[in-house]
């Protein structure tokens, strides 16, 4: 891997080139709005989890150093889940299928790409408690969690067709 790094007002951020000739974005930039910012997504979703009353969160550690572990191989975005709450697609599918028009909704209620991690885990939340009596809340966390940390490192400027 071909690894360059740059730091601004924000805070760091790594462009990785994996061996699977993909870009991928590592760093604390990546990282604040998806784990640690007081509204990041894991904040929201975790915090949601707990709201409906679940007694099991994901390991958020172990799933980033699992993503970090596999950034550009075989097994880098493949949900590892219950064969029961397996994915129909893989997620990278879905970012490709869905990434533009999902930036298209989320610009109609702000214009700052900041906030477009807040305005997910709301939904996201949202999401949750529609479906609390359908799936565990803390299993949802971990699907949620399961994608979205890999899905926040892939490079995805290409699929940007904003209208």
């Amino acid at each position: 891997m071909v690894q360059t790094a740059s730091e601004g007002k924000a805070g760091k951020i790594s462009r990785i080139s994996g061996s699977d000739g993909k870009t991928y974005f590592m760093g604390e930039l990546i990282n604040r709005p998806l784990l640690s910012d007081e509204m990041s997504v894991w904040g929201l979703v975790g915090g949601k989890a707990q709201q409906l009353g679940t007694q099991k969160l994901p390991d958020i550690n172990e799933i980033v150093q699992h993503v970090a572990g596999t950034v550009g191989g075989e097994e880098f975005g493949i949900p590892r889940l219950e064969e029961k709450h397996q994915l129909r697609k893989l997620p990278t599918e879905y970012i490709n299928e869905f990434h533009s028009q999902l930036v298209n909704i989320i610009i109609k209620y702000t214009k700052l790409p900041v906030e477009f991690p807040i305005i997910v885990g709301l939904a996201i939340q949202h999401l949750m408690d529609d479906a609390k009596d359908v799936i565990d809340p803390g299993m949802a966390a971990t699907i949620v969690m399961e994608c979205a940390v890999p899905m926040s490192k892939v490079e995805t400027s290409g699929m940007l067709k904003i209208t």
